[in-house]
């Protein structure tokens, strides 16, 4: 269960339909309730703690069940091994209160100028275009992740101030407990960030993962 897994069952669904195996469409259905299930945190977070990871596995995992899933039906007749069928399928109460929890952190994990925050393995100044612009700063704990921010003021007078204390599970940096400070329009304390686009070879990513 990974952060690619969304790509390989786009292929695996685009077969099920092209063959006629409608049992690879409910082993997708519940491989897609077995990541949220074990692989995201109670309040929402992707277990690798990145949000550029967060939002590639969710939106993926989103896109599969909104253009392959949704509305789908079995062949007449046709059973799954585990006895359930499909008939105008939509996914169940407890899949999309877990879906909307994944949403929430990843929108809510953004500067003021509609960056996403450099936590981890994230590119620094990518856009956060998956959610609206922000015009109020607020706060977030998100405890079972290590990350939390206070944020006060509207419009050019937003201020967030970062503290990030996630373990290490993956696409992580050793330094584990950092703050992230964004004032006056700009992000004047940061996390270090992914990879310096273009210049691999002089900053490579064991130094900025270092602590």
């Amino acid at each position: 269960l990974g952060n690619m897994d969304g790509s390989a069952m786009r292929g695996i669904l685009d077969l099920a339909y092209l063959l006629g195996e409608p049992q690879w469409v409910h082993d997708c259905e519940d491989w897609i309730s077995d990541i949220y299930q074990t692989m995201f945190y109670a309040d929402g977070w992707w277990h690798e703690g990145t949000p550029s990871y967060h939002k590639q596995l969710h939106h993926n995992l989103q896109g599969l069940i909104t253009n392959w899933l949704k509305g789908y039906s079995d062949p007449p007749g046709f059973v799954a091994v585990d006895g359930t069928r499909f008939d105008n399928f939509k996914p169940g109460l407890v899949l999309q209160r877990r879906m909307a929890r994944a949403d929430q952190a990843m929108n809510s994990c953004v500067q003021p100028d509609r960056t996403a925050q450099v936590i981890h393995d994230t590119w620094f100044r990518q856009p956060a275009w998956w959610v609206a612009p922000m015009t109020e700063a607020k706060s977030h704990l998100y405890g079972s992740f290590g990350h939390a921010i206070l944020g006060t003021g509207k419009g050019d007078d937003m201020v967030q101030v970062s503290l990030h204390f996630s373990g290490t599970h993956g696409h992580e940096h050793s330094d584990a407990l950092n703050i992230i400070l964004f004032a006056k329009g700009y992000e004047l304390i940061s996390e270090t960030q992914y990879r310096a686009q273009g210049f691999e070879d002089q900053c490579p990513r064991p130094w900025l993962a270092s602590t």
